[in-house]
């Protein structure tokens, strides 16, 4: 199954968080991301998971932000362990914050191990 797919709006793409992000059908994958009304919001990314990192940091509210800033602060091993505290417990047991914390925390590392930037 392909990860995208022409939307009922005539976007050929996925919906994340609320957004549209939109990639051209056979041409080299470049993705925009687009609001609700179908305005693009960006310029194009050269990876998936660019276009989602730009509406996470769109979506999210002054807290998030400053966590996502301290976690880019704090030594890599240090969010490793974090990471892997987290995926040692159940899931259904964290509080919402903690959920949030567990999503920042591996979206961050990841970031951050492949060298991107904040």
């Amino acid at each position: 199954m392909s990860r995208f797919s022409e939307l009922k709006n005539g976007i050929y793409g996925r919906g994340y968080k609320g957004y549209y992000i939109e990639t051209q059908p056979g041409r080299k994958k470049t993705y925009t991301v687009k609001d609700k009304d179908l305005s693009p919001l960006s310029q194009e990314f050269g990876t998936y998971e660019e276009a989602e990192w730009f509406i996470d940091k769109i979506a999210a509210d002054e807290t998030d932000l400053k966590i996502i800033h301290k976690m880019f602060q704090i030594d890599i091993n240090e969010l490793t362990a974090m990471v892997v505290n987290f995926a040692r417990v159940d899931k259904k047991s964290l509080s919402d914050d903690e959920k949030t914390l567990y999503e920042w925390s591996r979206k961050v590392r990841y970031r951050r191990e492949k060298g991107l930037e904040e």
